[in-house]
C-alpha cells in the first residue's frame, strides 16, 4: 500500500493542485508505515532485510512518477549549479539579476505559455525567491555544480530526482552497515527506509539533505571510535551542505573538546574563506532575511512555546534556555553518541517548530541507529504546518496540533521504552550497555 501511495502522491501534481487531500494521503501513509515497520522489527534476519530493501527501492521508484510535489528547491539547485559552471560566484547575484540574464534557460524560465500552465505571470521562473541570493552553503554549492557538470539538468526534474534517490539508497546502506557494526539488527533500518519523509523529501523532492545526513552518520561513527578530528570534519561537511547539523556539535565535544572545536571551525573557515574574501558578509546570502521571514528573528515561529503565552523576546529566551539545557544534557551524557544526538535534535525541532518538514530527515536517520522510534512522530508533525503555510490555512493551529501531538507521542514512547528497559535484569542491561559502547 505504501508503494501505491507513493505513486499516487507523486503523480497527482503539485501541492497547490492536490490541496488538503494530499495531506490526508501523507497521513494515511504514515499510519501504513508504522504498521509495516512494527512487523519488520519483529522479523529479523536475511529475509526481513531483503524485504526492507525491495520495498525501499519500490517506494522510491514509484516516487519518480512525477515532478517534485511539495517543494521547488531543486530548481534553485539546478540554477546555482548553472551559475557556477559559468564562472560566477553563486552568492554574488540573485537569479533575476540582469547580469545573469544570458544564463536563463526555458526549463527554469518558461515562456508565457509555460508560465500560464504554472499559474504564474509572464516572465516567471520555476524557482522561488528569484530576487534573493542563494542560501545554500559552500559544500552544497559544490554538489550543485557537480550535478550540473554531469548534465543532470538535461533530464530536468528526473535527473536531479535520480541523483537524490541514489544518495538516499546509499544512506540506507550506510545506516544498515552502522547498525551491523554496532551489534544491532540491521533490519531496524526500516525506520528510515520505509518512512514517508525519506521517500517524499529525498527521491521525490530531490532535497540535498540526505547527503548531509550521510556525513552526520559518519561523524557519529567516528565519535564512537574516539576519532574526534574525523568526527568534527564530517560534521563540518554536513553543516556546509545544510546548516542545521551544527546543532549536534555538543555531542562531539564530549571527548577532546578543544581538538574537536578547532577542527570543526577550521573546515568552516577553509570553505567560506574564498567567498568572504570576494564578497564579505554577502556570503550569508538570503539567510538573515530567511530567519526574519520564518518568524525566528521576531520570536513568532515557536508555536509550542507560544502556547504558554510567551512571544517575541520572551519566547526567544525560553527557546534559547531550552536549547542550552538540551545541549548540556547531550554533552554530559554517557550514552553512545547517537542517543544524545537524537534527543538534542528532537528537542530542537520541537522548540523551533519549523515549517519545512524535511529538516526532520536527519532526526529520522539518527533515531534509526538506536531504534528510537518515538522520535519519528516529530517528522510527521511538521507536515500540517507546512500545508497550512502553502495553502493559506490556519498555520499556528496546524503547527500546534501537529507538533503538539508529536511531543505527546515522544513522551509516551520514552515512557514505554524506559518501562521496558526496567523489566530487563540488571546484568543483562549492563551487558547491553557495554556492548553498545
Amino acid at each position: 500500500m505504501g508503494v501505491a501511495l507513493s505513486y499516487r502522491i507523486a503523480s497527482g501534481g503539485p501541492i497547490l493542485d492536490q490541496g488538503w487531500w494530499l495531506l490526508a494521503l501523507i497521513t494515511i501513509w504514515w499510519v501504513v508505515f508504522a504498521a509495516g515497520a512494527a512487523c519488520i522489527l519483529r522479523w529479523p534476519g536475511r529475509l526481513g532485510m531483503a524485504l526492507v530493501v525491495v520495498v525501499a527501492v519500490a517506494l522510491r521508484i514509484a516516487a519518480l512518477a512525477g515532478a517534485p510535489v511539495l517543494s521547488d528547491d531543486v530548481y534553485r539547485y539546478a540554477w546555482d549549479g548553472r551559475v557556477q559552471a559559468a564562472g560566477v560566484n553563486p552568492y554574488r547575484y540573485p537569479p533575476d539579476a540582469a547580469e545573469l540574464a544570458g544564463l536563463r534557460e526555458p526549463w527554469l524560465w518558461p515562456d508565457e505559455e509555460g508560465c500560464a500552465e504554472l499559474d504564474r505571470p509572464p516572465g516567471c521562473s520555476r524557482m522561488n525567491r528569484i530576487g534573493e541570493p542563494t542560501i545554500y552553503p559552500p559544500v552544497g554549492q559544490l554538489w550543485f555544480w557537480a550535478g550540473h557538470s554531469i548534465h543532470l539538468s538535461d533530464l530536468r526534474d528526473r535527473g536531479w530526482q535520480g541523483l537524490a534517490m541514489a544518495v538516499d539508497l546509499s544512506l540506507i546502506a550506510v545506516l544498515a552497515l552502522a547498525l551491523r557494526s554496532w551489534g544491532r539488527e540491521p533490519t531496524a533500518v526500516v525506520l528510515y527506509a520505509w518512512s514517508p519523509i525519506a521517500v517524499l523529501e529525498s527521491a521525490q523532492g530531490a532535497h540535498v539533505d540526505a547527503l548531509a545526513v550521510i556525513a552526520v552518520v559518519g561523524a557519529l561513527w567516528a565519535a564512537r571510535r574516539e576519532r574526534s578530528v574525523l568526527a568534527a570534519v564530517l560534521l563540518a561537511i554536513a553543516t556546509l551542505i545544510k546548516l542545521y547539523p551544527v546543532v549536534l556539535l555538543p555531542v562531539l565535544l564530549r571527548r577532546h573538546p578543544q581538538r574537536t572545536s578547532l577542527a570543526f571551525l577550521a573546515i568552516l573557515a577553509v570553505a567560506y574563506a574564498p567567498h568572504v574574501a570576494s564578497l564579505g558578509l554577502d556570503v550569508l546570502g538570503y539567510l538573515p532575511d530567511y530567519l526574519a521571514e520564518e518568524g525566528y528573528s521576531e520570536g513568532n515561529r515557536f508555536l509550542l512555546v507560544g502556547l504558554t503565552g510567551a512571544s517575541g523576546l520572551v519566547a526567544q529566551v525560553v527557546v534559547g534556555v531550552g536549547l542550552v539545557v538540551a545541549a548540556w544534557r547531550a554533552w554530559a551524557s554517557d550514552d553512545p553518541p547517537e542517543v544524545p544526538a537524537a534527543m538534542l535534535l528532537g528537542v530542537a525541532l520541537l522548540l523551533a517548530t519549523p515549517v519545512q518538514p524535511w529538516y526532520a530527515l536527519l532526526l529520522v536517520a539518527i533515531a534509526t541507529l538506536n531504534r528510537a522510534w518515538w522520535w519519528l512522530p516529530v517528522a510527521a508533525g511538521g507536515y500540517p504546518v507546512y500545508f497550512a503555510a502553502i495553502l493559506d490555512g490556519p498555520e499556528a493551529l496546524a503547527g500546534r496540533l501537529g507538533y503538539g501531538l508529536a511531543a505527546l507521542m515522544v513522551v509516551l514512547g520514552l515512557w514505554l521504552h524506559r518501562r521496558d528497559e526496567g523489566k530487563l535484569p540488571v546484568q543483562s542491561g549492563m551487558a547491553e550497555r557495554a556492548r553498545l559502547r
